[in-house]
C-alpha cells in the first residue's frame, strides 16, 4: 500500500473509533491480522513437491504440513508472517545432508492452509497438532514463527528438546505499534484495539511477550539475530536472552530479518548436533 492509501485507512479507522469503538477495535484487529501475501507460488510449489503433503484439521481449518523423510532425528520448520514453508528450502537441504527427518507447516491463511487470519493463538494450534502427529526433537522458528514458538512452549514446556528463534520478535504491543504509526491510528482507535485482543483472546497485548514467556520456559534456545534487523529490533534478542536461562545468542550482520545466510545454517545444526 502506498502512504496515501495507508492514510485514508488510519483516517477512516480513526472516525469509526469515535462512533463505534468496538466495530473500530474490531476492524483493526482484523487488518493487523490479514496477511497479503504468503501462499504458494509456483517456484514454492516446485520446491515443496519434493516432500510428501499431508493434512490435518485443527478448528475446521486445513493445516498443510510436508515431510521430508530421513532416518536421524526429527526437525520441526515454523515460518513467519507473510511466508509460507518454502522459505527453510537452504535449511532444508542443508537438514537432509546430516540426515534429519524435516516436518514443516504453513500458518493459518499461509501457503496450502487453512483460513484468513493470522494469529499466535491459532498458529500455536497449529503447532500442537502438527507436534501431536510427528514428536518432533527440535524445533526452529523465524520471526513471527519463532514468537508463536516461545508462545507455544509457554503452553507446553518440554515439547522439544531444544528450540531455536530466527529473528523473533518479543513484544506484541511493539508489533502493533510499528502498524499503528504506518496507519496514523490515533490513541482512541489504538485503544479501542487493545480493548478487541483483551475480548477475543482473554489477555492483554502485553500478555504477549516472548520476554516474559522466557522465564518459565526450560527448554535449551538458541536465538540467531541480526543487528541491521528492520523488522524486529536487535534489542528484542537481547531482552530475550537475558530472561531465558537456557537461551545463548548469536549475532549476524549483514542479514537483515530474513536471516538466509551460512553463518545461520552452520550456528543452528552445531547447535542441534551438540
Amino acid at each position: 500500500m502506498n502512504r496515501l492509501t495507508l492514510t485514508a485507512i488510519g483516517s477512516a479507522l480513526n472516525s469509526l473509533a469515535i462512533a463505534s469503538p468496538s466495530e473500530a477495535g474490531k476492524r483493526i484487529l482484523q487488518l493487523f491480522s490479514t496477511p497479503r501475501t504468503g501462499r504458494l507460488h509456483a517456484p514454492d510449489r516446485t520446491f515443496l513437491e519434493t516432500a510428501s503433503w499431508g493434512q490435518l484439521t485443527v478448528q475446521g481449518l486445513a493445516v498443510q504440513y510436508y515431510v521430508w523423510e530421513n532416518t536421524g532425528p526429527t526437525v520441526l520448520l515454523i515460518h513467519g508472517w507473510e511466508s509460507n514453508s518454502a522459505r527453510w528450502r537452504a535449511l532444508i537441504r542443508r537438514l537432509q545432508r546430516q540426515n534429519y527427518r524435516i516436518i514443516a507447516l504453513d500458518a493459518p491463511a499461509h501457503g496450502a492452509s487453512g483460513g484468513t487470519e493470522f494469529n499466535a493463538v491459532l498458529y500455536a494450534d497449529f503447532i500442537a497438532a502438527v507436534a501431536d502427529k510427528f514428536r518432533p526433537d527440535f524445533a526452529i522458528g523465524h520471526s513471527a514463527g519463532g514468537m508463536t514458538l516461545a508462545y507455544f512452549l509457554h503452553r507446553q514446556p518440554g515439547a522439544f528438546r531444544k528450540v531455536a528463534l530466527l529473528a523473533s520478535p518479543s513484544e506484541l504491543r511493539q508489533i502493533t505499534d510499528v502498524f499503528a504509526d504506518m496507519l496514523g491510528l490515533s490513541a482512541r482507535a489504538m485503544q479501542s484495539y487493545a480493548e478487541q485482543v483483551q475480548h477475543r483472546f482473554d489477555q492483554s497485548i502485553d500478555y504477549f511477550s516472548v520476554a516474559e514467556f522466557a522465564k518459565s520456559i526450560p527448554t535449551d534456545c538458541l536465538i540467531v539475530h541480526d543487528v541491521g534487523d528492520l523488522t524486529a529490533p536487535y534489542a528484542d534478542a537481547q531482552r530475550v536472552v537475558r530472561h531465558w536461562a537456557g537461551a545463548r545468542l548469536v549475532t549476524t550482520e549483514g542479514l537483515g530479518h530474513s536471516l538466509q545466510g551460512e553463518a545461520v545454517y552452520r550456528a543452528v545444526l552445531e547447535f542441534i548436533g551438540q
